[in-house]
């Protein structure tokens, strides 16, 4: 052996599986006696060598596994397959049990004859603890998911309303109080279901992006929009500062967007009444730069890093007073690194304001595309009266001619009285689907170029897991719609046509 006789490489190879303290490693006789007993397994098991030498492995199962004559199986297993692995519950000596992994492994002499088993066994207790962790995690992310669908359909209708409400010409001042009070609120509402789905998947790595050319200068002023409400409610000052060409990035448009709207609101919230807010982009070479500054509460600098852990809120020196997950500006930064790009946060100190800034690659300036001109017919159909309703109602309001259908077969009917430039369609609909009628729009002559755009309470990542498919769809809305995103799909250059009456 190598300059070495057997009896000292036996001797180096006891040595060896004694020092391991990771496994229990131990021999039984043909009988299941403890007949070798490693450091490991005093570790694990709790047990020294002289209180299980000579004793049945047995002692190691739970009473209940012991009645139902696992140890014997167990050793039958590796005789009938040359070895078993399996997992199970295992019985230390302070009576308290842990998951563990087992080997068990037969061993011949020269002439075939069993001499004994080896058995290797390794706690597993915090991987089986982080596994159910997952597992229940996963099930709390699919749970928020559905409800969080349900709770979008009533949003819907309310969100419309809103939106309608606010483009009466005069309305009273109670009116308008009210109105911008629930504008807010269901603005809140929208955004804390929103925060919570994003949190579950940012922890399980399943938020997924889809980059293409976007317009900055369009996206942020979409975010701006989104945010107003809440900074106007403060009487803030707020300048968006922009360069007077176009701007474009290659970016996922909604991901952007909720990152500026992460960022704004985060300013708003720490920004005190009247106080002043500023989103200011800008070119270098081929990377695209962008601020949000404040003259709010800021952070002591050594915060800066901590300000994007998840759920935490503030800089953790001092009491929080406004509402939030504290989930938006962790996955602002998340979502701008998926990008390829990086976000920092400095503060001169407590009361001295901050700036949060953050970076992307693929920029350039371009010309503004123009639109098509021209009127547009457009098609709604949804299940939810109210949802069809009050949607077809802003569309008026914004001069688009509307029809609105409550189910597949009205809308079909609807669309080969009048063939549409334009529909947005509920996807699940009873009956008819809403993939049901895109799939006869497409075979429709006259509506293969209709402009069709998926309105539900599902978003890109319900796509990924299989609870709602946007294949075939021109764009897509989320409900509840916010009017922001609504213009943004009226203002795309594939969008047929502009409004006949007011201009948007």
């Amino acid at each position: 052996m190598n300059g070495i006789d057997s009896s000292e490489g036996t001797d180096r190879f006891r040595m060896l599986v004694e020092a391991v303290q990771d496994y229990a490693i131990y021999m039984l006789d043909t009988h299941g006696i403890v007949r070798s007993w490693n450091s490991g397994a005093q570790l694990i098991k709790g047990y020294q060598a002289d209180e299980v030498l000579g004793k049945h492995f047995g002692m190691f199962f739970r009473a209940e596994d012991v009645a139902a004559g696992l140890p014997a199986k167990e050793l039958a297993d590796a005789l009938a397959h040359g070895r078993t692995e399996e997992e199970g519950w295992r019985v230390r000596k302070d009576g308290t049990t842990f998951w563990a992994n087992i080997v068990v492994t037969p061993i011949y002499g020269p002439e075939g004859d069993l001499r004994g088993f080896t058995k290797v066994t390794r706690d597993m207790t915090e991987r089986r603890r982080l596994k159910e962790l997952e597992n229940s995690w996963q099930r709390m992310n699919e749970f928020i998911a559905m409800l969080a669908h349900e709770l979008r359909n009533p949003l819907a209708p309310i969100r419309n309303a809103v939106s309608i409400l606010q483009m009466e010409p005069a309305p009273s001042p109670t009116l308008r109080s009210c109105r911008e009070m629930i504008d807010r609120q269901l603005s809140h509402l929208t955004r804390l279901i929103d925060d919570l789905l994003d949190a579950g998947r940012l922890t399980s790595g399943k938020i997924r992006i889809r980059p293409q050319r976007v317009s900055f200068n369009a996206v942020a002023a979409q975010a701006a929009e989104a945010c107003r409400p809440l900074m106007e409610a403060r009487l803030h000052k707020f300048s968006l500062e922009l360069p007077s060409e176009e701007l474009w990035v290659h970016a996922d448009a909604t991901r952007l967007a909720q990152v500026i709207q992460n960022l704004l609101g985060n300013a708003a919230k720490f920004t005190p009444d009247r106080g002043s807010i500023a989103l200011a982009a800008w070119l270098e070479g081929k990377r695209l730069k962008v601020e949000v500054r404040d003259n709010g509460e800021g952070f002591e600098p050594q915060a800066a890093q901590r300000l994007f852990e998840l759920f935490t809120q503030g800089d953790g020196a001092r009491p929080i007073r406004e509402g939030g997950l504290g989930i938006g500006l962790s996955l602002a930064r998340s979502l701008v690194e998926m990008h390829g790009g990086s976000m920092t946060a400095r503060s001169e100190g407590v009361g001295k304001g901050s700036v949060f800034s953050f970076e992307l690659p693929g920029a350039d300036v371009v010309q503004r595309p123009a639109h098509a001109p021209g009127p547009a017919l457009v098609l709604v159909v949804d299940d939810n009266r109210d949802a069809a309703d009050s949607l077809s109602e802003l569309l008026r309001l914004l001069g688009y001619r509307v029809s609105a259908a409550y189910d597949g077969e009205t809308a079909l009917a609807l669309a080969m009285r009048e063939p549409p430039l334009a529909v947005f369609l509920d996807l699940n609909m009873p009956g008819t689907s809403g993939r049901d009628v895109l799939a006869a729009l497409r075979e429709m002559p006259a509506c293969q170029a209709a402009h069709v755009t998926a309105v539900s309470g599902y978003g890109l990542e319900d796509e990924k897991a299989g609870r709602a498919n946007f294949s075939g769809f021109d764009a897509r809305l989320q409900k509840p719609v916010e009017l922001p995103a609504l213009r943004s799909v009226l203002t795309s250059p594939a969008f047929p046509g502009q409004p006949t009456a007011i201009s948007i």
